[in-house]
């Protein structure tokens, strides 16, 4: 029999308990019969709040074994001499932000498959509801994304918000902003899971991709508020965007970066780690490469993801052949046969073309004004 317990009236929602004498069956961690303690859920959850908050600087002894029988009362308890205040003062917290407390041990973290290093405590605040038996994929990559990198995280997150499948990502600059506003854009459900305290934003020109991940979908972190990006925190942070999805993707990545550490965690988890591939000659392509090479799923199609989850492929909308839309006399075929689908610079154009540096210049900027190739960092590349 199931019964409701008010969590805090400060709190003001109401959380499951259930066992024998009525009291939530993992409220304890390490301990043989926790059934037949009078210990509540609620200061459970409280207290399990007050120790990441004291170990907001330390998040690596979250995952440390105490003496058996100790429990998160009295792991609160070390830090915290009047325990009833610091409670009063986290319920009144959570109450103000709307935040959602999960503990690994609970049947309500959304773990689809049991992974070694999960965090014990894990902080979610946003304003959609989300069903979390939803499929769940992590679309991640690198910093530095090309042009067409940034295209095809944005069509990936659009195309699996479209599918209902939530997007999970890092909200990072390159490739994890442009799943998020590609997912966002679709209408889908974007997930931003932070190397920092759930009120920070960071990078900071990402406070309206930010906001817009809080109003649609969620924004989930292991760190208590306050704390600030730290180099450490990323890995940390990588491991649980691998863990809670179900595949991963990645788009781009160079030979070494942070991209690799949320691969690590993914092989280690058993989750499916796909990745696109790309040119030899894009440093932003290196990485995904020599992931195929080594045993990642070859990235193809956007659909090949749904298969990976084993989803249902729609039908192609239509069986006409599909036409450029782009009128034939701003296509500039010659330009776009010198690029041959690569990336170049002016200097290299002019070269291939036979032209001047000027006249090169005057035809790229037309061919950008219609559409047909972008311009970045320098390289001139086919769109």
């Amino acid at each position: 029999m199931r019964t409701q317990l008010d969590l805090t009236s400060a709190l003001g929602i109401s959380v499951p308990r259930c066992g024998p004498c009525g009291h939530h069956a993992a409220i304890h961690t390490h301990q043989s019969n926790p059934t037949t303690c009078s210990y509540q859920r609620s200061e459970c959850l409280l207290d399990a709040a007050l120790v990441m908050k004291a170990h907001s600087h330390a998040p690596a002894r979250m995952a440390e074994h105490c003496r058996d029988g100790c429990c998160w009362q009295q792991r609160a308890s070390a830090s915290h001499t009047d325990l009833s205040r610091a409670r009063r003062d986290v319920a009144t917290l959570f109450s103000r932000r709307n935040t959602s407390i999960w503990l690994s041990d609970a049947p309500e973290f959304p773990l689809r498959s049991p992974a070694q290093d999960v965090p014990d405590v894990v902080l979610a605040e946003g304003q959609a509801q989300i069903d979390w038996n939803r499929p769940r994929v992590a679309i991640v990559g690198t910093r530095s994304a090309s042009p067409h990198g940034l295209l095809d995280a944005a069509e990936l997150g659009a195309l699996m918000a479209e599918a209902g499948v939530i997007v999970l990502s890092g909200l990072a600059l390159g490739i994890d902003a442009a799943a998020h506003r590609g997912t966002i854009k679709a209408g889908g459900i974007p997930v931003g899971v932070v190397g920092t305290g759930l009120d920070q934003v960071y990078p900071r020109r990402h406070g309206e991709l930010h906001r817009q991940v809080h109003r649609s979908g969620a924004l989930l972190s292991q760190f208590w508020y306050g704390v600030g990006p730290r180099a450490y925190h990323f890995p940390i942070r990588n491991r649980l965007l691998a863990v809670l999805a179900d595949v991963v993707i990645v788009v781009e990545a160079t030979a070494a970066g942070g991209t690799h550490s949320t691969v690590d965690h993914a092989l280690g988890a058993g989750r499916p780690v796909m990745a696109i591939p790309g040119s030899r000659r894009n440093p932003a392509a290196v990485g995904c490469n020599r992931l195929i090479a080594d045993g990642a799923i070859p990235l193809l199609e956007p659909d090949d993801v749904l298969t990976q989850l084993g989803m249902v492929v729609p039908e192609p909308m239509g069986s006409g052949e599909v036409t450029d839309s782009t009128d034939s006399a701003d296509r500039d075929d010659e330009l776009l046969g010198a690029l041959a689908g690569e990336p170049a610079t002016i200097e290299q154009l002019a070269q291939l073309l036979g032209l001047d540096f000027q006249q090169v210049t005057q035809r790229v900027g037309a061919a950008i004004d219609a559409g047909v190739v972008l311009k970045d960092r320098g390289f001139v590349w086919p769109s």
